[in-house]
């Protein structure tokens, strides 16, 4: 599909859309919000980076073209918009001011940021009403996610968030090794210093691994120990070079200080033809290595004996066979929280629709039978989807069973 990438110049956002195009999808926009310009570089906002905000607009003509990788390619769509709201509504789910005084009847309350990316989504839609995708690089943030969520419903379009969730340190092992050149500007944390702003995340990971080792880091930054700017990735064409920057102490602490650069200069340079990837074949294989890594490695015991070898005794049905293999779902209360899981499509489903509509009237009945509501109560999900070419499809019907805020997923 068509998407617009939400970019804020850091890894997550770049190294998501390039998951956009390995996966198929067209990058034909870019859209970003930034502070007023009265307010200075860093607004320390619950939803955006700020910091390097001057350097986006470049960013036009480093992406890749859809319909060309050729350097002289017309640069990307970019829109931009100045953050207006705050942080008005913090919980842990969101509703826009306008449905909280039409249910309620309450007096209009501070319009939220988040109301700020829906006037930015809706100028692309208008902009280019094709557009289908926003590729979104939330990795850890429900508060995010819930919040581009709710956006993205109201405008019809679909998220695109192939970082959700990852393990941090095998997804910093996956950009480093993809390419990604992308440097720290800002450091919020301990062990984090003014000496590691402009060093790259190559060059940075053997400290972040040993910090989150010994501190519990988080290695991609998500506890906003660190931001980043993508100086250059297999999704550019050109390169961004930084000149001289100036480092601002926006916190002084003695343990940990939170400095940030100011950029005055920032070029951009072509790229080598050669440095290009000859098709987005190319990009989708930089970054297939990762999808096939394991995810759990189990240590070997001591002093264990071999295992005896397997030996396959499974009975092959015939294909002509209507057996069907049903299990009930899986209902276990842990903590506070209680969990569906192998939940599928009851009987033969005659489209992809009606096997969505029943694996959510189960799980709407699941929760009713315990006193909650899907709409309501769902704070997460996993959806798995044969193929993604089939995601739209899936996730128009799964967002009919919840208000403004389907739970992340």
């Amino acid at each position: 599909m068509k998407a617009v990438a939400l970019i804020s110049g850091g890894k997550d956002s770049c190294f998501n859309a390039l998951h956009c195009v390995a996966n198929g999808h067209q990058i034909v926009a870019l859209a970003n919000l930034h502070p007023p310009a009265d307010q200075g570089d860093e607004l320390d906002s619950h939803m955006y980076q700020t910091v390097g905000h001057n350097v986006i607009p470049l960013y036009a003509q480093c992406f890749f073209h859809p319909e060309s990788t050729a350097i002289d390619a017309p640069p990307l769509p970019m829109f931009r918009r100045a953050i207006s709201g705050t942080s008005a509504s913090i919980g842990i789910s969101y509703d826009n001011a306008a449905d909280r005084q039409s249910s309620e009847g309450a007096a209009q309350e501070a319009l939220d940021e988040v109301e700020d990316l829906f006037e930015l989504l809706s100028e692309v839609k208008r902009a280019i009403p094709d557009v289908q995708g926003v590729s979104v690089g939330a990795i850890l943030s429900t508060y995010q996610r819930v919040r581009v969520e709710h956006v993205c419903q109201r405008l019809g379009l679909t998220v695109l968030a192939y970082l959700w969730q990852q393990d941090q340190v095998a997804l910093l092992d996956s950009m480093v090794r993809a390419g990604m050149n992308s440097v720290l500007i800002k450091v919020a944390a301990m062990g984090l210093n003014g000496r590691h702003l402009g060093r790259s995340l190559a060059q940075l990971q053997p400290h972040l691994l040993k910090m989150h080792a010994d501190f519990d880091l988080h290695p991609c930054g998500e506890g906003g120990e660190y931001e980043t700017l993508t100086l250059d990735c297999p999704l550019f064409r050109r390169r961004l070079v930084l000149h001289q920057p100036t480092v601002v102490e926006h916190s002084p602490d003695e343990m940990a200080p939170v400095l940030f650069y100011s950029f005055d200069h920032v070029t951009v340079e072509d790229k080598d033809p050669s440095e290009l990837p000859c098709s987005y074949d190319a990009l989708r294989e930089l970054i297939a290595p990762s999808l096939c890594d394991p995810l759990i490695q189990v240590p070997a015991i001591s002093g264990a004996s071999e295992p005896e070898p397997i030996t396959n005794n499974l009975r092959i049905l015939p294909s002509s066979s209507t057996t069907t293999a049903e299990s009930n779902p899986v209902v276990k209360q842990v903590g506070p929280l209680l969990t569906f899981s192998a939940i599928r499509p009851r009987g033969n489903p005659d489209s992809l629709e009606s096997a969505v509509d029943s694996v959510m009237q189960q799980a709407t009945s699941l929760a009713a039978q315990h006193g909650l509501s899907i709409a309501r109560d769902a704070i997460f999900a996993t959806v798995l989807v044969r193929n993604m070419s089939d995601f739209a499809r899936v996730n128009a019907v799964y967002g009919k069973y919840f208000g403004i805020n389907p739970a992340a997923r």
